[in-house]
């Protein structure tokens, strides 16, 4: 883009507005044009299809405050929910008639307003300075009242690179469209970048990242323009798909795109792009926590969990920990499940798991085993690629009664130790369930850095044996008074034993808790994939609670660390 030198006259600002649905706003949003103090202003107001009063009120307004400055539109057909069904006559034939004219730009959301100074306060760089770009203060409302305003610094950039030293400060106001001035030629040129259109959602923060890159100078002005509504039904709070969050990673991906352009990639950005990158995905996970066992959310947050972007850049800047602490707070304070627990369905992701396990924990601090129980579901799940849940499973097998398990675990948090066991799951598997077979068959093996913990010896191994054959003794007889006592020594010597799991699963379906069953029943694929009596326990269990798809993943799934390696 060309920059006028040394300013220029007041220049012609554009104001574009589509309107749906906002009877409750839109008269905010006249009142705050019609008092503008500049006045070189077009405004060009679309009703994009409402089936509200909202169109009664834009002509009753406008009947009643006549002012040729402002362009009304109705529309027949929504552009959102029926696009390419009508032609928009401001952005297909208005608007290219503009270019060229060195007019700017800028919009207003339909349920927001205008301060009454706010393109005056625009403007003014582009009539001083001649800067093509400007970013202006904004402040939230709600029914319940204001909120603070996000003001920039007020800086005048001759180099717009310059931008980078104030970025983690104006970053929260670059975020919108509207609140900023845009030369209207370069705007136009980025309305058909086909990145841009290719955008789910993040439209204006990606606007604001290509208008950047084609721009010389800019000005910032710790003024508050406009006054925008936080809505509990807005788009941005509703709209829920399994790839939404793939925006904010391209906004990552731009701004450090950006920075390169600039030639400042400094740490200090780099850190902040990370620290976007991971409010970002939070912002896109709480929507979801309202609705967790829905399909579309379930979805969503598994592929936020497991995105490699995400993980890298997140784990770079020692940062997917607190992001999965602060993801999991949401899940366990908003997720509400149909009858208590989560459908068959949404079992099949290893976050419901996780989020399960902080829910017994909070529920009964000490149901060690049931949390463990669902921490280790989540951690061994073959789609959990960066194996969420682990720390907190450290976390709850270090406070087990078992001395064994405890100094197992304790070797965990080695440096390199628990990146091993992340791709090498069989030497987990052997580490909890004291397998001295499938402990052979790892590498950690012949390193020998769980030989010493894990691999029992002979007498150990009959001591096991006895423990076992007493507690399935007390089952076969339906001698529950004697299961419970010989339950606790096999639990305590050997938490996870086969033996231990069959006895647990059978005491909870003769205590008639089923799901709790069903809990311990979903390590078996796991753990014990060969083991036929375990198999067809658990297969029993989840037919008996309506899991069809887990007891068909039990009976035939066939895992590759399972296997002889």
């Amino acid at each position: 883009m060309k920059n006028q030198a040394n300013g220029c006259k007041k220049p012609k600002i554009i104001v574009w507005t589509h309107a749906y649905n906002v009877e409750k706003y839109i008269k905010n949003a006249l009142q705050s044009m019609i008092c503008q103090t500049y006045d070189n202003w077009e405004w060009y107001l679309t009703d994009n299809a409402s089936t509200d009063q909202t169109p009664a009120i834009i002509e009753s307004f406008l009947q009643a405050h006549p002012d040729e400055r402002i362009h009304y539109f109705k529309r027949k057909y929504n552009t959102l929910l029926q696009p390419g069904k009508e032609k928009d006559p401001f952005l297909e034939e208005i608007l290219p008639s503009f270019v060229g004219k060195d007019y700017y730009i800028t919009s207003l959301d339909s349920d927001d307003y205008f301060a009454p100074d706010a393109l005056e306060i625009m403007a003014t760089p582009v009539i001083e300075h001649g800067v093509d770009y400007v970013i202006t203060g904004r402040q939230a409302f709600s029914e319940e009242g204001h909120y603070p305003a996000d003001l920039p610094v007020t800086r005048l950039f001759p180099d717009i690179a310059d931008l980078s030293d104030v970025w983690s400060k104006n970053y929260i106001c670059m975020r919108t469209a509207w609140g900023k001035l845009f030369h209207l030629d370069g705007y136009y040129t980025i309305l058909h970048n086909k990145e841009k259109k290719a955008m789910s959602n993040g439209n204006d923060t990606y606007t604001n990242l290509l208008y950047m890159q084609m721009s010389s100078s800019a000005a910032s002005v710790g003024k508050v323009t406009v006054h925008f509504c936080i809505r509990p039904d807005s788009i941005f709070n509703s709209n829920v798909f399994p790839e939404r969050y793939r925006a904010y990673v391209k906004i990552y991906q731009k701004t450090i795109e950006l920075f390169r352009k600039w030639n400042r990639m400094r740490p200090s950005n780099l850190l902040f792009a990370a620290q976007v990158l991971q409010s970002s995905m939070i912002e896109t996970i709480a929507p979801t926590t309202r609705d967790v066992d829905a399909p579309q959310a379930l979805q969503l947050i598994e592929n936020i969990l497991t995105d490699e972007t995400v993980y890298q850049v997140l784990s770079q800047y020692h940062l997917y920990d607190p992001f999965l602490q602060t993801a999991f707070s949401l899940l366990q304070k908003n997720a509400v499940f149909p009858d208590g627990h989560p459908s068959s369905e949404a079992e099949q992701y290893f976050h419901i798991w996780v989020l399960l396990a902080l829910q017994k924990q909070a529920a009964d601090p000490n149901d060690w085993y049931g949390s463990v129980c669902c921490l280790l579901r989540a951690v061994l799940a073959e789609n959990n690629r960066y194996h969420v849940g682990l720390p907190l499973l450290h976390e709850r097998l270090k406070s087990s009664t078992d001395a064994r398990v405890q100094s197992v675990f304790d070797t965990l948090t080695s440096p390199g130790t628990a990146e091993r066991i992340r791709t090498n799951p069989s030497s987990f598997c052997a580490a909890i369930t004291r397998d001295r077979e499938r402990l052979q068959q790892t590498t950690l093996h012949e390193n020998g850095v769980w030989a010493q913990m894990v691999d029992p010896s002979d007498a150990e191994q009959a001591q096991l044996e006895q423990y076992r054959q007493t507690a399935l003794n007390a089952l076969q007889s339906g001698d529950l008074v004697s299961l419970d006592p010989a339950l606790e020594q096999l639990a305590r010597f050997s938490p996870f034993d086969y033996g231990t799991i069959y006895a647990k699963i059978y005491q909870f379906c003769l205590l008639g808790q089923l799901e709790e069953a069903a809990c311990v029943a979903s390590l078996i694929e796991y753990l014990y994939p060969y083991n036929p009596l375990l198999v067809d326990t658990a297969v029993m269990v989840f037919e008996e609670t309506g899991r069809a798809a887990a007891a068909r993943s039990v009976s035939q799934k066939h895992l590759p660390f399972a296997c002889e390696e």
